[in-house]
């Protein structure tokens, strides 16, 4: 640790502190719109207002530092003085009426709760660092004019902290475009009719029943890809086979299931689109099949359905061997990172390079690197950031407490069983 030195909280400001206060105070300056401000998390490590000793914010550089790095970070800037914040969590029960998400998010309408809902109470300090001690002084009590400055770096908003987006983020693609291959669509003369019975809709390649996409050009009935490793159902490929062996002429098709009036999923195989799509000429173009979107209801759910269904029903037993009793660990060395959206590729790459014992030893110690990084703009300095997550991952400070660790597998556990349906089915077709 880099921590080194005292901690007080000093109600009653001694004349030597308040010396001190105002010998730092020249050449201070209040955060501006254009200032980077680490007034969210540490530069050095991941402590945040939330960490035992919450989080400095140096009124001289605005970088932010934790408790066992501020006297360190002090010494280096020059700057003494700290706009100190320390949050607290108060639980807030769940109730019963809460609706199931209906969205691939964190923390927005209609998605997964984020624990940002919980109420947060917020204090706030000057903190002085007078050699290798570090004091915290209630604002009543320190110059008005330090105060405003401490107000003004724990507002500022843009900092160079992580975005809330960590905390609130959600899989928004907006709507689909229009498929530029839909006007003029081509479609086989004295194609195949499709029957109005969804139960006597089948695989054209392997007989499946489910997962099922018609091609609007050809009438070919084929299975879609296979999203069995993300506990989906099965898929024989056989929609994208078709478009592959017809030359690649027809890429539009549509998913059975879930068309009905003014509403399906379509999607485009064609290279320059490949994703989600519309069809503004739906209609004409099922009725070229003898289907009337009026007349049927959705009965499956699309892809993106099935995503949050997914997400909100994870089957725990896919991970933690089916059948035997584990315990949930949490340690130096088996710390895990947060998925944001997409980052779990990233985040497997920077576990096993944290285990590269060579990898370790050059990072995890201050020592070793805090002389050749960047003093300027630490969170930007990418030797700095390296050693901060080497250095977590191996810390106990950022170890789940075991309680936390067994409430989460409860919850996990309580997806068991699901139906195959509301897995995850996160390919396209």
């Amino acid at each position: 640790s880099a921590w080194r030195g005292s901690w007080k909280t000093k109600k009653m400001v001694s004349s030597e502190t308040l010396d001190v206060i105002r010998g730092a105070m020249g050449g201070l300056r209040e955060a501006t719109a254009g200032c980077l401000v680490g007034n969210e998390e540490c530069a050095y490590s991941f402590d945040s207002p939330y960490s035992e000793g919450g989080l400095f914010t140096n009124l001289k550089s605005f970088v932010g530092a934790g408790r066992d790095w501020v006297v360190r970070d002090a010494a280096r800037s020059g700057g003494v003085l700290y706009a100190h914040q320390k949050w607290r969590v108060v639980v807030k029960e769940a109730t019963e009426t809460e609706e199931a998400p209906s969205v691939l998010g964190v923390g927005v309408a209609g998605g997964f709760a984020s624990e940002e809902s919980n109420e947060v109470r917020k204090e706030r300090s000057l903190g002085v660092v007078a050699g290798d001690r570090v004091e915290l002084v209630p604002l009543s009590e320190a110059p008005e004019f330090v105060a405003m400055l401490v107000h003004a770096a724990l507002d500022h908003a843009g900092g160079s902290g992580p975005s809330s987006a960590a905390a609130q983020w959600a899989l928004d693609e907006g709507p689909p475009p229009a498929s530029k291959y839909a006007d003029g669509l081509e479609q086989v003369a004295n194609a195949p009719k499709l029957s109005a019975d969804p139960t006597t809709w089948r695989c054209a390649l392997s007989g499946d029943t489910e997962n099922l996409w018609l091609n609007l050009s050809t009438g070919y009935v084929g299975g879609g890809r296979d999203q069995s490793a993300f506990g989906g159902p099965k898929g024989s490929n056989g929609a994208l086979l078709h478009y592959e062996e017809t030359g690649k002429r027809y890429p539009l098709v549509v998913k059975l299931g879930t068309i009905s009036a003014g509403s399906a999923e379509v999607y485009s195989y064609a290279a320059d689109e490949d994703g989600r799509v519309t069809d503004p000429h739906l209609e004409a173009h099922l009725a070229h099949f003898g289907i009337d979107p009026k007349g049927l209801r959705k009965t499956a759910k699309t892809t993106s359905e099935l995503e949050v269904d997914a997400n909100a029903k994870f089957e725990w037993s896919a991970i933690s061997e089916a059948g035997e009793s584990l315990v949930p660990l949490s340690a130096p060395g088996f710390i895990g990172l947060v998925n944001l959206g997409n980052s779990c590729y990233m985040n497997a790459v920077a576990q096993t390079l944290a285990t590269v014992p060579e990898f370790r030893a050059a990072y995890s110690e201050p020592g070793s690197w805090f002389a050749a990084s960047r003093a300027g703009r630490p969170d930007e300095d990418l030797l700095t950031q390296t050693a901060k997550l080497v250095a977590a991952l191996h810390d106990a400070r950022y170890a789940k407490p075991q309680a936390a660790l067994e409430k989460l597998a409860s919850s996990l556990r309580r997806g068991e069983g699901e139906d195959e349906d509301a897995a995850a089915a996160r390919e396209p077709p």
